[in-house]
């Protein structure tokens, strides 16, 4: 690593990428940063650009980023608490804690829309929250990894092929790599808020096959049936989220935040 940068332990690994918990010599604070394998340097510097025009309150801040002898590496602000996954393991989440992570989710797809960006990877393991004083949560939104930008009219992952993201929150017309709407991240928070009201993913399967299937036949249990507790209005928003169309989903993320608050059905 950089000389930079002085390593203080692993936050955590994937496929194909590690995140340092680090020292930066020069600012003089604690700083997290990523890297991927050698193959994957083209991807982290996209990652890079996408998530330093994606600057929001509830988006993982961005800090700076470059290549040194272990190749390309991507420096973020570090994140106290855990994942939503992590979170939602102890216990389902309540309609305030729901609500909360949708809302700030949206706020934060509000800004990336409109600077035409989309997401396409929205899922629990992707939300970083915490709670706050008051006890309320507070959620940040990371890895950028699979986003699209809108290039001469059309969302491009740079030069390499675009990633589906996890089967399991993906929306169904992203399997045929249908050109990238802002709705598919909608679906994605849907099926996330759906998660965090019952623990479990509204379209399942054993194999990716299944998963797909799941979600292209558009059959899951109503949240009606496993959490009756939740106000009608907050269950048939969730479900209108990840409708399988995508001209049945709200228009806008503007539009699904507002009917959120509104406690109105989605347009």
């Amino acid at each position: 690593m950089s000389t930079r940068f002085v390593p203080r332990g692993i936050i955590s690994r994937g496929r194909q990428s590690v995140v340092h918990r680090a020292w930066d010599s020069r600012t003089q604070r604690q700083v997290a940063v990523k890297r991927v394998d050698a193959d994957s340097g083209d991807a982290l510097r996209h990652e890079a650009r996408i998530l330093e025009a994606a600057a929001n309150p509830h988006v993982v801040t961005f800090l700076d980023s470059g290549t040194d002898d272990d190749g390309a590496f991507l420096v973020m602000e570090p994140l106290d608490g855990e994942t939503l996954e992590q979170f939602v393991a102890r216990a389902p989440l309540d309609a305030a804690d729901i609500e909360a992570v949708a809302s700030q989710v949206l706020a934060a797809l509000v800004a990336l829309h409109g600077r035409g960006i989309v997401h396409l990877d929205i899922k629990p393991e992707n939300l970083m929250v915490s709670r706050k004083p008051g006890g309320t949560l507070d959620v940040k939104l990371i890895d950028f990894g699979a986003a699209l930008e809108m290039v001469g009219g059309t969302f491009r992952h740079g030069d390499h092929e675009p990633v589906v993201g996890s089967l399991f929150f993906v929306a169904p017309e992203r399997f045929d790599r249908a050109p990238a709407d802002p709705r598919a991240d909608l679906y994605s928070l849907g099926c996330v808020c759906y998660h965090a009201a019952t623990g479990q993913c509204p379209f399942q399967g054993d194999t990716a096959p299944q998963v797909m299937v799941a979600h292209v036949r558009h059959v899951f249990t109503p949240l009606a049936v496993l959490r009756p507790d939740l106000p009608e209005h907050l269950r048939m928003w969730i479900e209108r989220m990840f409708a399988r169309d995508a001209s049945a989903r709200p228009e806008s993320a503007a539009a699904a935040l507002e009917a959120l608050h509104d406690h109105r059905a989605v347009p």
